[in-house]
């Protein structure tokens, strides 16, 4: 038999199960980083409407436009203007990722934790938090929620 037939038929095998497994974490692919991203982005610039749109239909009578305006007025007071993020992390817990965005404040560095489903083929940000970066609490060094 040919060697790389023994070796395909297996692999054959495998890509069923193997496509039903949950993504692994720090892999590009799988994880919502641009929603993540994107999320932030929406709140930065105060189009509080559509980063409530990027909520779970049952979250968004918790987390109305309004709410958002106003948690994200609290963090511009409380560490001054926006000025920027990027990606920093993603890890998995069970079935759910948690992307990590640095964001860059003038008084400051935040970490923004994003949770998202990764069952659910609509990625919807299913909790969020912004935990202040010190020396001693770096990024992804918090339980998001």
């Amino acid at each position: 038999m040919k060697w790389w037939l023994c070796l395909g038929v297996p692999l054959l095998l495998a890509l069923p199960v193997a496509s039903q497994l949950p993504p692994v974490p720090g892999v590009f692919g799988d994880a919502p980083y641009d929603e993540a991203l994107n999320f932030v982005d929406l709140l930065a610039a105060g189009d509080f409407f559509r980063a409530a749109q990027c909520l779970p239909a049952s979250r968004r009578t918790d987390a109305t436009a309004e709410n958002l305006k106003h948690e994200w007025s609290d963090l511009t007071r409380k560490y001054g203007q926006f000025q920027g993020r990027r990606y920093t992390a993603a890890d998995l817990e069970g079935e759910h990722w948690r992307i990590h965005v640095l964001c860059t404040f003038e008084k400051g560095y935040l970490d923004a934790i994003l949770t998202f489903s990764t069952l659910a083929e609509e990625r919807k940000v299913l909790s969020f938090t912004f935990v202040p970066v010190t020396r001693d609490q770096p990024i992804g060094a918090t339980r998001g929620g």
